[in-house]
């Protein structure tokens, strides 16, 4: 599965590539600031990977609700978020813990 493969939003990929290119070759940090269903967080990770660099990335979002409906659901309901889910599990990922309403 490829990150095109996610749905969402990702108009801004040349930020994340450059953000990349600009890293350290180790110790970078770069946060994405809403998550959705991580189809732009996937690309950066891809890019991480492939440039071989020790980069951290944390992936920041609520996933607020309105009315107690998710505006983004949290539940692994398609095979991306199943395997997001698993990368979690595999220790590829780390889920640092549930954003709180401010």
């Amino acid at each position: 599965m490829s990150w095109d493969d996610i749905p969402g939003w990702s108009g801004f990929l040349e930020i994340y590539d450059l953000a990349v290119d600009e890293a350290p070759q180790e110790g970078g940090v770069i946060v994405e600031l809403g998550v959705a269903f991580g189809r732009s967080l996937a690309y950066l990770s891809r890019r991480v990977i492939d440039s071989g660099k020790k980069i951290k990335i944390y992936g920041v979002d609520p996933w607020w609700t309105i009315g107690g409906c998710f505006l983004i659901s949290t539940r692994p309901t398609s095979e991306a978020a199943r395997r997001g889910a698993a990368s979690i599990r595999n220790g590829l990922a780390t889920r640092v813990g549930r954003s709180r309403r401010f």
